[in-house]
């Protein structure tokens, strides 16, 4: 997998690792960066006229996978709600959000968004591939392609 492959995967989803620790990237106009979200550390760099970029600390995860179960879940549920994600408690609550939530790790390791949200509890159990641990929440509609 090249470079374009690599920074397309993360961006559209795909879960990368560098020494345990999720990857993310950021776009300005000119660059895409790629970054640790445990340390913040700065892992490359893409821009249009230069490649400054180590893959050798790449790993790779892939998009969750849903069981047939989790989808028919997923069907069912009003169709308002388009993001899910697990929140850091000891519950490991499994939560539906209106719009995209914003993680927060200070005091409650959480979600937030400032529209609707439910709870699932019920299908803690299952669901297993959402963790908390996942860079951002996942789009409901890219769970159920």
């Amino acid at each position: 997998m090249n470079l374009y492959e690599m920074l397309g995967y993360v961006i559209n989803g795909g879960m990368a690792t560098y020494e345990g620790a999720k990857v993310y990237v950021k776009f300005n106009e000119k660059s895409v960066g790629a970054y640790c979200l445990k340390s913040h550390k700065k892992l490359g760099t893409l821009t249009l006229n230069n490649l400054a970029f180590d893959t050798e600390w790449i790993t790779y995860q892939p998009k969750p996978i849903l069981s047939d179960d989790e989808k028919v879940i997923l069907r069912n549920i009003n169709e308002r709600y388009k993001w899910i994600a697990r929140d850091g408690s000891p519950m490991n609550n499994l939560f539906v959000y209106e719009s995209e939530p914003s993680k927060r790790e200070d005091k409650i390791m959480a979600y937030f968004s400032d529209d609707e949200h439910l709870v699932l509890d019920l299908f803690n159990h299952i669901f297993k591939s959402i963790q908390w641990e996942d860079v951002k929440p996942h789009l409901i509609k890219d769970l159920l392609k």
